[in-house]
């Protein structure tokens, strides 16, 4: 730049002032190799404003080099939440196709071992009824018939009740046993009944327990879906307002060249 403010290569500058009929430019070369200019014609004032108007260019020139650099550094970003994005999508399919693996598997399996062990179970209840009605009726039948031989026992006392006196109290005696063995024995098999119950029972909950374990697993997966959805739409819409900005910059940089021109 010269010391009067202005650049005699700049092209603009060169059209619009090289072929004045108010400016001549002399050069000559010297032993130092410095270049002389001098202005003909043209008053103080005017090279002043002349100065002032190419200053006003040369900051507008800077503030657009600012613009183009915002405008890269937007691009930048917008490149880097677009492959963000791509990445967060991926990830969301692939959790999707887990999620559907999962279900399937739990649908399936679930069902399987639900309904087997829902038939297991059942057909085990169903035996263990049986088997306490058996034991029901055979324990009533001995009773009948110990009562029936204790009847006729005890009428045939009657009869002779002179020559046996003491045959009545056995009888009795022999009754109370009969009566106390068969509680003890209806006991037992209930109890019985009861522990085979506990035990099935336990089965069943183990089951209903991988059911569960499965319906956990399912819910996380689900969990973990919606918050990548909900990432990735917050990526989606950093990546909307960087392309708006970016656009609006690019328009506002299109506008100013066209002023300038």
């Amino acid at each position: 730049m010269s010391s009067y403010g202005y650049d005699p290569f700049f092209p603009s500058y060169k059209r619009r002032y090289a072929d004045s009929p108010r400016i001549h430019v002399y050069a000559a070369s010297s032993a130092s190799g410095s270049l002389l200019h001098s202005v003909d014609s043209l008053d103080l004032s005017q090279l002043q404003d002349l100065n002032d108007r190419f200053a006003c260019f040369i900051e507008r020139v800077h503030e657009l080099e600012q613009q183009n650099k915002e405008i890269r550094e937007l691009r930048l970003a917008a490149e880097e939440a677009t492959s963000e994005k791509q990445a967060l999508q991926g990830e969301r399919e692939s959790l999707e196709e887990t999620l559907r693996g999962l279900q399937a598997r739990y649908e399936e399996e679930g069902a399987d071992e639900a309904a087997l062990a829902r038939a297991e179970l059942e057909k085990r209840v169903d035996s263990l009824l049986d088997e306490l009605a058996f034991l029901k009726k055979v324990h009533e039948e001995e009773l009948a018939e110990l009562q029936a031989q204790i009847q006729y026992a005890h009428l045939s006392v009657e009869m002779d009740v002179s020559a046996k006196p003491d045959l009545s109290a056995a009888l009795r005696d022999i009754r109370a046993q009969y009566e106390k063995l068969a509680a003890r024995n209806m006991q037992n098999a209930e109890e019985w009944f009861r522990s085979r119950f506990t035990v099935l029972s336990e089965s069943a909950a183990k089951n209903t327990d991988a059911v569960r374990a499965a319906k956990d697993e399912v819910s996380e997966s689900r969990r973990l879906l919606k918050a990548k959805t909900l990432e990735i739409e917050a990526t989606r819409g950093m990546n909307e307002a960087l392309e708006k900005q970016l656009q609006e910059l690019e328009e506002k940089q299109s506008a100013d060249i066209s002023a300038l021109q």
